[in-house]
C-alpha cells in the first residue's frame, strides 16, 4: 500500500472553507484543471465504489480520488 500525504484535505471541508461568503471564485483556468483531474479520476473508478467529496482530497491544488472501496 502506497500512501501520499495531501496537503489541502477533502473537497467538502475545501469548498466549506474557501466559498464561506462569495470571498473566493475559481478562476477558469482552475475550474478546468480541476474538472481534468476529476475526469481522469472517474475513468478509474468502479461501479461499487464509494465516491463522494470527502474521498476527493486536494493536494497543490490538484484533486485526488482516494478510497476507491478496496477495503470493503
Amino acid at each position: 500500500m502506497v500512501l501520499k500525504y495531501v496537503n489541502g484535505g477533502n473537497l467538502r471541508d475545501y469548498l466549506r472553507d474557501n466559498f464561506k461568503n462569495d470571498e473566493y471564485k475559481l478562476k477558469f483556468v482552475e475550474q478546468i484543471y480541476c474538472a481534468k483531474d476529476l475526469a481522469h479520476g472517474l475513468g478509474f473508478l468502479r461501479k461499487e465504489s464509494d465516491l463522494h467529496s470527502k474521498n476527493i482530497l486536494i493536494h497543490n491544488k490538484q484533486l485526488m480520488i482516494a478510497d476507491l472501496g478496496l477495503f470493503k
